[in-house]
């Protein structure tokens, strides 16, 4: 019973969130579904806890499948802005998603929360062993002979100028 109890009050603390959310599906111009709490401006949107929703449709059945849109475990922030143009619609979802979207993301932040600790404790471990490497020359030596102007990588891009074109 106690546990039914604790999914009663985690289900009214969801449902308490999402009335303060304004959490919608997305339609991207790209066919991607994003379910996300969405804040619309003049051209922009802006998408906190993205998370994609893709459905797969059998004759056997439907499944779902939820997960971040974004590589949450190497961002600081689960946002996302977007050009009002790369939206085709938003609409609202049923509740029972809404509750499933909050539960995903809830379990999204403890596992980037892990990833952040463990990111520390190996940055710690390399410092403690003197082991660090500063790639800047290697990078300097593997680019130098790269474009560094626009003019530069223009005309790379046109080749030798002595060639006769075939257009």
């Amino acid at each position: 019973m106690m546990k039914k109890s604790s999914n009663t009050s985690s289900t009214t603390s969801n449902s308490k969130m999402a009335e303060s959310l304004n959490i919608k599906v997305v339609r991207l111009q790209s066919g991607e579904d994003i379910i996300a709490d969405v804040i619309t401006d003049d051209d922009i949107t802006i998408l906190n806890n993205p998370m994609v929703v893709m459905i797969r449709r059998s004759t056997s059945g439907s499944v779902m499948m939820m997960v971040p849109w974004l590589p949450v475990e190497v961002i600081s922030d689960n946002i996302a802005t977007l050009n009002n143009s790369e939206i085709v619609t938003e609409t609202n979802p049923k509740n029972s998603l809404i509750e499933y979207y909050l539960n995903a993301v809830g379990q999204v932040a403890k596992e980037s929360e892990m990833n952040g600790d463990m990111l520390a404790k190996a940055n710690d471990q390399i410092k403690e062993s003197g082991e660090t490497t500063d790639w800047t020359d290697e990078l300097e030596e593997y680019y130098e002979d790269e474009p560094n102007t626009l003019e530069e990588l223009l005309n790379t891009m046109q080749g030798p100028k002595d060639k006769k074109q075939l257009h």
